[in-house]
């Protein structure tokens, strides 16, 4: 099985085929490098299997869309004296 075949089956797997042709080809590069450096199917499936659940597509419900423009920036809001606290899951 090729690395396309290998990425494509993983998609419908993992993402319910929501992958991005941008991640597509990632994955699918780093996929047949690892092959290439270790010779081992299974190592080349680790990697494989390491991007997809760091990609937005498995984290997410919706299609993800690569934008070729950056985020607009927000207004500065000013502080109202309050002490500020904030938990962070990562």
């Amino acid at each position: 099985m090729g690395p396309d075949a290998v990425v494509d089956e993983l998609n419908l797997l993992l993402t319910g085929g929501r992958l991005s042709a941008h991640s597509h080809a990632v994955i699918a590069h780093a996929y047949l490098s690892r092959l290439h450096e270790s010779s081992s199917r299974e190592q080349a499936l680790r990697r494989a299997l390491d991007l997809f659940l760091v990609s937005s597509e498995f984290s997410v419900t919706n299609a993800n869309v690569l934008r070729a423009g950056s985020r607009a920036v927000g207004d500065d809001v000013a502080s109202q004296g309050r002490s500020y606290r904030a938990l962070v899951f990562v």
